[in-house]
């Protein structure tokens, strides 16, 4: 005996056995469902990351895969809950006898099942899918999706931070795709020069860095091109309080590659400026010495 126990009465018990093999099947059972839960998303990774899936299959496969080891866990998870009987009942009893446990199990699933839904929604309308470059307005965040569960989806901003947005909240909310359709992505120049600066000059030069960039897109029709138009759009914008400004339309064949371009330009474009005498006016003090009267 120790502890108060009668070891050798407990081993001879037919309850204690009986027991004992439910929780060693229960605990092989565990193992099983971790490893074929494993298993499964290593199935749907490998799919995802193949060369030969479409972006639009990467969507359905990242749902699915969601649903898949849902389903995993809540097959073995009953499994086990089925060998004790005891565990049912007191199941049943808990929520047939306390309305308030009902009601409060029924507001939280609300949320849960408003999130599958949502999922379902987003792999079978497509509003974007993985690798689409979205603006969250709700956070004012720009990220591409990397991933669409059945209860969230993942959005990757650019300083490499994770928003975790629930399907149900990301499908009220309005959402911006740069890549819906086409994935080409215009970015806006906009460029102050002085008011004593020559105006065609900065706009020839800005033209200029635009279509020797090897990033350069001419999105000018058949009949534009048959009509002269210049290959790089820029015009004169407004005049602001101390300078001209002056935009031109950027265009790169997907985000990443028109915000490369952009940060390209600006350093190009600044120092054909200060090469060719085009000044960019910038706010400075003129402090002036009188000196003593007498």
């Amino acid at each position: 005996m120790l502890f108060g126990i009668n070891f050798t009465e407990l081993f001879a018990s037919e309850v204690f056995w009986k027991y004992f093999w439910k929780i060693v099947v229960s605990i092989i059972l565990f193992i099983i469902m971790l490893i074929t839960a494993a298993i499964v998303r290593k199935m749907f990774n490998r799919a995802m990351k193949s060369d030969k899936t479409k972006e639009d299959m990467r969507t359905r496969l990242s749902l699915l895969k969601s649903l898949s080891v849902a389903v995993v866990y809540v097959f073995f998870v009953a499994i086990i809950v089925s060998q004790y009987s005891q565990l049912q009942a007191l199941g049943t009893s808990l929520l047939a006898g306390s309305g308030i446990a009902v009601l409060a199990v029924s507001l939280a699933a609300q949320d849960a099942i408003s999130n599958v839904i949502g999922g379902f929604f987003i792999t079978m309308f497509q509003p974007f899918k993985i690798g689409d470059v979205i603006t969250y307005t709700n956070k004012n965040l720009v990220g591409v999706v990397e991933e669409i569960s059945i209860r969230h989806t993942v959005i990757r901003t650019y300083d490499n931070r994770r928003l975790i947005v629930p399907n149900g909240l990301i499908n009220k909310e309005p959402i911006e795709n740069s890549t819906f359709g086409d994935s080409k992505l215009c970015v806006f120049m906009d460029l102050g020069i002085a008011y004593t600066a020559d105006i065609d000059k900065a706009m020839d030069i800005i033209e200029d860095e635009i279509i020797n960039h090897k990033n350069y897109l001419d999105m000018r029709t058949p009949d534009q091109i048959e009509e002269g138009r210049h290959p790089a759009k820029v015009h004169v914008l407004k005049w602001a309080e101390s300078a001209v400004i002056i935009r031109a339309w950027v265009w790169g064949k997907d985000p990443d590659q028109a915000v490369d371009t952009t940060r390209d330009l600006y350093k190009s474009i600044k120092e054909r400026f200060d090469k060719e005498g085009v000044e960019i006016p910038y706010p400075y003090i003129n402090v002036i010495n009188k000196g003593e009267t007498k």
